[in-house]
């Protein structure tokens, strides 16, 4: 039970990871179409740039959920802790994303009322 847990919680993750990056991914592409002649603000490109952190990440996860498996059971590791660890991540990093495409709106409405 407790492997078969750390697997869904690594899907869980791993999903969550490649949703953000599309995410991120759609933004950029729809703010280099919308907002040409505007440069980026700093905070924008930053997130742009740590896009590729999201598909690591799930590797991450994904080699400790291995480990867990091919491990001796000696010990009972829970996998709540993992399950804490991981959703603590993705909220952490859900949160740039989500301020990400609230800068861009901002920024996409600053423009339309100065045309």
């Amino acid at each position: 039970m407790n492997k078969l847990a750390h697997g869904l919680v690594t899907a869980a993750f791993a999903t969550a990871c490649g949703c953000l990056w599309a995410i991120l991914l759609v933004v950029e592409q729809t703010a280099a179409r919308m907002l040409e002649s505007a440069p980026l603000p700093a905070f924008v490109r930053l997130c742009f740039n740590f896009r590729p952190l999201l598909l690591v990440l799930p590797l991450l996860a994904a080699a400790y959920c291995v480990f867990v498996w091919v491990r001796k059971s000696d010990g009972h590791k829970s996998w709540m802790a993992f399950f804490a660890t991981s959703m603590y991540a993705l909220v952490l990093l859900g949160f740039p994303v989500a301020l990400t495409g609230w800068i861009l709106l901002v920024q996409f409405i600053e423009l339309l009322a100065k045309r």
